[in-house]
This record gives structure tokens, C-alpha cells and sequence, in this order.
């Protein structure tokens, strides 16, 4: 299983972007704290979650797209394989004048 997490740290830093994979098998499905290890990140950016696309090119390869004008590029880390997954990272020159895909609502706490 691939995900793509954001680290918020307010409005005054800028987006936090990783992808995280996990193995994927009925344990972790059913029961996700006694899945098969734990998740790992195999990348990063500066740039904001819902400019990456992940992609399974077949069941143990994972292409993710990233945008290639970051302003932070000491935050870009891509590793090329997690366990029997090879990973291929594709930078993409972004069209900032088409709407970028829907987030899910993000749950803020007020305390």
C-alpha cells in the first residue's frame, strides 16, 4: 500500500509532502496493528500532497509524479527500491492554471 501524508506546521512554514509504503496482506486490513512492519518513507518534497500521483505500474513497482520547481530542494529525498517495490520518481513541469485535485476535509482540534 502506497500513501501520500502532509506534515502541517502552520502558515508560516511551507508543505511537507511524503509517501509512505506499507505491505499490504489480510492481517493489516483486519487487524492494522499486528500488520507486517511498519510503514516507511520512501519520499519527500516541499511541495503540497495533492501535486503528487502516485501510480502501481504492476505489483512491485511504483512510479510517483512530483512537480520539479521546488523551492526547498534539500527536503527531495526519493529512494529507488523499499523491499521487493522499485521505485521511480518522474518530475513533471506543473500547469498551475487547471484546479488541482480535491483533498479530503482536514479535522482541526481547538482546545
Amino acid at each position: 500500500m502506497a500513501s501520500v501524508t502532509e506534515e502541517d506546521c502552520g502558515a508560516v512554514d511551507h508543505f511537507h509532502s511524503a509517501v509512505q509504503l506499507r505491505q499490504y496482506d489480510h492481517a493489516t486490513i483486519w487487524h492494522p496493528f499486528r500488520g507486517r512492519g511498519h510503514a516507511a518513507t520512501v519520499f519527500t518534497v516541499g511541495q503540497a500532497p495533492e501535486l503528487l500521483e502516485l501510480d502501481w505500474g504492476g505489483p512491485h513497482a511504483l512510479v510517483i509524479r512530483y512537480p520539479n520547481d521546488s523551492r526547498y530542494p534539500e527536503e527531495f529525498r526519493c529512494q529507488s527500491q523499499w523491499q521487493d517495490v522499485q521505485i521511480k520518481c518522474v518530475p513533471f513541469v506543473p500547469d498551475y492554471s487547471k484546479p488541482v485535485a480535491k483533498m479530503p476535509p482536514v479535522k482541526r482540534w481547538t482546545w
